[in-house]
């Protein structure tokens, strides 16, 4: 099923999810390398995941791994705009 953006309600075409990444890996003094070497990917994936407060894809494995990681909640993590 495809939803055209007209239809949605104006307050949430410009809704955007964000993520504290940056913040909550310099709280809990965690290098780049360090996460991707828990995680099994590249230190320019966690780079590019630390440059940015938009949410990245990601799945819910994924977020939940993270957040073991960064020990905290999904709702330290993640945020609406």
């Amino acid at each position: 099923m495809i939803i055209e953006m007209d239809h949605w309600p104006k307050d949430k075409r410009s809704m955007t999810i964000k993520w504290r990444f940056r913040e909550l890996q310099a709280r809990q003094n965690i290098s780049n390398l360090q996460i991707s070497k828990t995680l099994r990917i590249s230190t320019t994936t966690v780079s590019s995941w630390r440059q940015s407060d938009d949410l990245p894809r990601l799945s819910g494995e994924r977020l939940d791994q993270i957040c073991r990681i960064l020990k905290c909640s999904i709702h330290d993590l993640i945020y609406e705009d």
